[in-house]
């Protein structure tokens, strides 16, 4: 069974402006920094905002125990697996939409 996670993460080009308009402008409360990714708490969810070389649309996560059985489940039914790691991967589902999917 999949759950939601409390992270949405988005990427975006330029880090700096990012920092600038999510503290600045919207207020969000700065939880962690590296050069290449900023982490905000938003209240409900954690903001996370990934450096990228493409801006690319929310990406919301799920949680699962084994994410080889699921990812099984994804591809048996017309998912597509975008980019995968150890204990993540990113899918597009049949309809367009693209998750990540971390193994808790």
């Amino acid at each position: 069974m999949s759950k939601s996670s409390d992270c949405v993460a988005i990427h975006l080009k330029d880090i700096t402006a990012a920092e600038n308009f999510y503290t600045n402008v919207m207020k969000f409360t700065l939880v962690n920094r590296s050069e290449t990714r900023l982490e905000y708490d938003t209240g409900l969810f954690r903001l996370c905002v990934d450096q990228a070389l493409n801006t690319r649309p929310p990406l919301p996560s799920f949680t699962v125990q084994d994410i080889g059985i699921v990812k099984t489940g994804l591809v048996a039914n017309g998912c597509v697996i975008l980019r995968e790691s150890q204990n993540c991967l990113n899918f597009s589902d049949p309809f367009g939409i693209t998750y990540a999917i971390v193994q808790a």
